[in-house]
């Protein structure tokens, strides 16, 4: 049962991954650091104009941290949900299934089909 629980531990850390929009907050910060980058390269702006947008835009990413932080953390933290509440249950000790999924057999599984299921997801 323990390759039952960390399956369904991954599985549920994708799901909160995605409902989470963690990707989405991530891409926000990228396009704002290019907006930013191309601001900064604009010879017809200001240097003051330059300084505000540049300011603006810190404060945005910082944010922008925040929330990938905290998304993340709840990521992680309902995926460690199931480990509890497997443990509790007595179907797998909590310990052995982190053994498991510490091992760099389960990492590098783990990396390989869920980067083919995100290729094989945004090929449709």
């Amino acid at each position: 049962m323990i390759y039952a629980v960390a399956i369904l531990a991954i599985a549920v850390f994708m799901a909160a991954f995605l409902l989470l929009r963690i990707v989405v907050v991530s891409r926000n910060a990228i396009a704002t650091s290019r907006k930013v980058t191309h601001t900064l390269r604009d010879p017809g702006l200001s240097d003051d104009h330059k300084e505000e947008i540049v300011q603006k835009a810190a404060i945005a990413l910082l944010g922008n941290f925040v929330s990938i932080t905290l998304r993340g953390a709840a990521a992680l933290g309902l995926s460690y949900l199931v480990l509890v509440a497997a443990d509790y249950a007595d179907i797998a000790r909590q310990d052995d299934v982190i053994d498991l999924l510490s091992s760099w057999e389960a990492i590098v599984l783990t990396t390989v089909v869920l980067t083919a299921v995100w290729f094989a997801w945004n090929k449709r």
